[in-house]
């Protein structure tokens, strides 16, 4: 065997090529493309909930963010077609770098149709399991939302579904390997080439779970290795963790190359002129990879410990004065809070965009004036309270000595002028009071920065697809966040923040990810993790933590 995959030495060649222009030029290409799209609609975030206000409001901007889509799938196509001929080419010992560029460059009409769908199909099913096995620098940034994984668990329904989805999924995909194989290589028709290629799925099958179980046997293994050489003889961790991403990348690529081997039975392929360029590519992979570990290892700081909506494990209702009186007694760092615009052009604190949670009440808080708010009673986990007032809250809060995170939440019947009488209000009582203001709608951001550009500004987003900003600060939903997206925002001189962060390994993630500020429901919790990690954590939990968390 281990002659066989010497031959494939193009192949790892081609990983460390696409491994290193995806990550280091594609995708943050792709988000520069994404920011000022997001930012020209002011379009706080896209998901199914707003999909019908986006296509109706949008359109222009829905149709270009599609046509971003497309060409990223035709990017991953192309890449794609490029692996598979030179795995034929290897496969008939006639590989050439020449040759296959040739090839490859003949194949722009392919990047349509069918296997446009089937790469998207084979990214959907594959790039979950990819990503939990090979942590290389870009499979590390592609993390499941901790928002999807909640929708999953909450019950056992979705759970079923989403593992019966994936399934399909990676059925299909599956079945659709020897069909993309003759699409490329004899250039078939989807439908010739899905019929012709029907006599492989058995072999198909049963290649992938033997390579699968492996190659992820051989990826933990070199991960327990790197672990235990820096637990034992505490080499440059940085070096470390970058051989043990250099190892599984090429065990990713030498798995490829060994399934085409399976699935074909082709004889014996003669060494091919692939590694010496693969070795140049992985050097320059060491490098970048060595730079980017230099980062994550540098010494810790402890971030700010903000309670998220006033409250610390449910001991008040959220967003009153009670919670806000409680909580100060643990010392949080700050508290975030949110307000709503009312009827009379006032502010209330409050969450929800319906009060019907907290009061039992149908109505939207710009429906009532602030006195009828205030006369209204909270009641959540046990515990009851009342509507307040920012200015109270506010006054309150400077009473008290806590700093607030003040989110501004926007609805479509808000004034026009919401953010101008905010500003006017309450400005240089935030700026004095060294508060900070945050929003998911970056129209509120961009205005607020406009007209005091003292105060401190994060822009609040539910998931990482874009860069960051430049003149404000980013607040951004835990799960996705990655350290190359703190980098880029800590090289413009701004916080990042990460919420709703409220289990111990996700506290213990965004610390070793250099976080500003953590935002969690559990205060005293996340104060005592971040207290027993200030004892100086090995660095083998912090790698383990960065490869596997």
């Amino acid at each position: 065997m281990i002659s066989r995959l010497k031959s494939w030495g193009p192949l790892v060649a081609l990983g460390f090529l696409w491994e290193l222009l995806n990550h280091y030029l594609f995708l943050p290409l792709v988000w520069q493309i994404t920011t000022p799209l997001l930012k020209a609609a002011s379009i706080p975030f896209v998901s199914i909930a707003n999909t019908t206000w986006l296509i109706t409001h949008r359109l222009i901007i829905v149709i270009l963010l599609i046509i971003e889509l497309l060409a990223v799938l035709g990017l991953f196509t192309s890449e794609l077609i490029s692996i598979v001929i030179a795995a034929k080419a290897i496969t008939d010992g006639s590989f050439t770098w020449k040759t296959s560029l040739r090839q490859w460059l003949k194949h722009d009409r392919l990047l349509g149709g069918p296997l446009v769908l089937e790469t998207g199909i084979l990214i959907l099913a594959l790039a979950p399991w990819v990503s939990l096995i090979f942590k290389t620098p870009l499979f590390v940034e592609l993390r499941l939302p901790e928002i999807l994984l909640d929708f999953l668990f909450r019950k056992p329904t979705f759970l079923i579904l989403g593992f019966i989805t994936n399934l399909v999924c990676l059925s299909l995909t599956i079945r659709c390997l020897p069909t993309i194989w003759y699409q490329i290589n004899q250039r078939m028709a989807f439908k010739t080439a899905w019929q012709y290629s029907r006599t492989k799925a058995p072999v198909v099958w049963q290649a992938t779970w033997r390579i699968g179980i492996l190659a992820s046997g051989f990826s933990v293994l070199i991960t327990l290795i790197g672990l235990a050489i820096q637990a034992s003889w505490h080499p440059t961790p940085s070096l470390t963790l970058a051989l043990i991403q250099w190892g599984h990348l090429i065990i990713l690529m030498l798995s490829g190359g060994w399934f085409v081997d399976q699935v074909l039975q082709t004889q014996r392929p003669r060494w091919q002129k692939g590694w010496v360029l693969g070795g140049g590519l992985s050097l320059l992979f060491l490098g970048l990879a060595f730079t980017e570990a230099q980062w994550y290892f540098q010494p810790l700081r402890r971030p700010m410990v903000i309670s998220h909506r006033g409250t610390n494990a449910n001991n008040a209702v959220q967003n009153t004065l009670t919670a806000l009186k409680e909580t100060r007694h643990d010392h949080p760092t700050a508290i975030e809070m949110d307000i709503h615009e009312t009827r009379d052009h006032q502010f209330i604190v409050v969450h929800d965009e319906n009060l019907k949670h907290l009061t039992g009440i149908n109505k939207r808080p710009h429906q009532l004036t602030l006195r009828e708010l205030t006369k209204l009673q909270v009641h959540e986990h046990g515990h009851s309270g009342k509507l307040v007032s920012f200015s109270h809250y506010l006054k309150v809060a400077d009473q008290l000595h806590v700093p607030l995170i003040v989110e501004i939440k926007t609805t479509p019947a808000d004034s026009t002028t919401i953010v101008n009488h905010f500003n006017r209000l309450y400005g240089q009582t935030l700026i004095r009071h060294h508060a900070y203001v945050h929003s998911l709608d970056y129209r509120v951001i961009q205005k607020l920065h406009q007209l005091n550009p003292q105060l401190k500004l994060l822009y609040l987003q539910p998931y990482t697809i874009t860069s960051p900003l430049l003149g404000v600060g980013e607040d951004m939903e835990y799960s996705t966040l990655n350290p190359h997206f703190i980098r880029q925002t800590h090289q413009l001189k701004q916080l990042v923040f990460a919420w709703t962060v409220d289990t111990k390994w996700g506290i213990r993630e965004m610390h070793f990810y250099h976080v500003d500020g953590i935002i969690t429901n559990n205060l005293s919790e996340a104060k005592q993790t971040l207290a027993k990690l200030q004892n100086h954590p090995s660095i083998t939990k912090r790698m383990l933590v960065y490869l596997f968390f």
